[in-house]
């Protein structure tokens, strides 16, 4: 082949012009030679590059697909997005449920020894304390000072 080109770009006529091999480059320029800066070079370049990724990725892809498949990091992966990840969802949920199920409780304690319309917000700001501070003592009792505390 008259204008192959090698691993670095380099044509046969740039080879034999490199190393003075004066007979080589007669041969060379008469079939056609030509050099890798030369316009038709260019598209012969670049379709053998073309040719030689294709190659090389139709070589290379069986054997990265099956490293993949088999590497560490993808057996991690696989452990964290089908098992890992859904069993901490699963546990936030749980959390949350559990955390709505105590607040929920708080709410009803809260309504039962003080009555159904009872907010703590409102009842602070209006200076109204629990008496001696035991639940089981609903009667809200007036403060006058506005601290909190028994009267």
């Amino acid at each position: 082949m008259v204008n192959a080109v090698d691993r670095f770009g380099g044509t046969p006529l740039e080879d034999a012009i490199r190393h003075n091999r004066g007979t080589a480059k007669a041969v060379l320029l008469e079939s056609g030679g030509l050099l890798s800066e030369d316009p038709a070079m260019v598209d012969i370049i670049r379709k053998q590059d073309a040719a030689r990724l294709s190659a090389d990725k139709e070589r290379r892809l069986p054997r990265i697909v099956a490293m993949s498949e088999t590497s560490a990091e993808s057996k991690a992966l696989e452990y964290l997005t089908t098992v890992l990840v859904p069993a901490i969802s699963q546990e936030k949920k749980d959390i949350l449920d559990k955390v709505s199920a105590l607040f929920a409780a708080v709410r009803a304690t809260l309504h039962f020894f003080y009555g159904p319309n009872f907010n703590p917000a409102l009842q602070s700001e209006a200076g109204v304390t629990t008496g001696t501070g035991d639940l089981r003592d609903s009667s809200p009792k007036r403060n006058p000072t506005g601290t909190q505390g028994s009267t």
